[in-house]
């Protein structure tokens, strides 16, 4: 008799157990169908760049800009990095096989934008380049900026440098001259070299040249060297395709 009631008792607690376990998961079938499920999203970015927030949505602004600029191509990703303001990010990528970089930037409550159509760096290393802004109205009127570009128009296009040279300096000459060529930006200050008499004043100039014989363009930037002589002319008396050291 108390062998029986033993086996019964085990079989109760058995069903009791069995009943709270089904209960359980009714609960919780009942719970995942009213909860919001979570979602991940992934493919290609349909949302409008300007209502993009936050660095990776800058990353998906940038593509959206790509693909709009090549259709029909797949942008990969190459490298991210914040530029110096720390209020715009520089996406370079890999367009049907050519290196291209697009600026984004933070408009605040607009979100992150594309100022800028994207563009192509064959033969830079992404690591070190990115676009310049657009030259300071300002330095338009300044004698080395307008001595720097008077020296780049007639050593891109193979005319006479003496005008804007050093009468000591003789320029690197060119493989090749480029008649159609446009400033695509500057650096917004003059880097002044120090311990150096008269002062050299440095003018960084970012250019975009047709290649010659072919259809394709390349942007380049060159480092001016430039300072006062005796007759108190402004002058080049370097062109570096690297940045001083100070």
């Amino acid at each position: 008799m108390a062998a029986s009631d033993s086996k019964q008792t085990a079989l109760k607690r058995s069903l009791m157990g069995l009943g709270v376990a089904v209960g359980l998961i009714v609960v919780v079938l009942l719970w995942s169908r009213c909860a919001t499920p979570s979602t991940l999203y992934s493919g290609t970015v349909t949302v409008d760049p300007q209502q993009l927030l936050g660095p990776v949505n800058a990353v998906a602004a940038a593509e959206r800009a790509l693909q709009e600029w090549a259709p029909g191509s797949e942008p990969q990703l190459v490298e991210v990095s914040w530029r110096r303001s720390g209020q715009s990010v520089r996406v370079t990528a890999d367009v049907d096989g050519a290196t291209v970089q697009v600026l984004v930037e933070d408009h605040g409550p607009a979100g992150w934008v594309v100022p800028h159509p994207p563009r192509p760096t064959e033969g830079l290393a992404p690591s070190s380049w990115w676009p310049l802004d657009d030259p300071p109205s300002a330095t338009a009127t300044d004698g080395r900026w307008q001595t720097a570009v008077g020296f780049l128009d007639a050593w891109l296009t193979g005319g006479d440098t003496s005008r804007w040279a050093a009468t000591d300096y003789r320029p690197p000459a060119l493989s090749a001259h480029y008649p159609d060529w446009r400033i695509t930006g500057a650096e917004p200050e003059f880097f002044p070299v120090p311990d150096t008499d008269p002062a050299v004043s440095v003018v960084t100039i970012e250019y975009e040249a047709d290649t010659p014989g072919s259809a394709t363009s390349r942007t380049w930037r060159v480092h001016l060297a430039v300072a006062q002589d005796a007759a108190a002319r402004w002058a080049v008396t370097a062109v570096a395709h690297g940045p001083p050291t100070a």
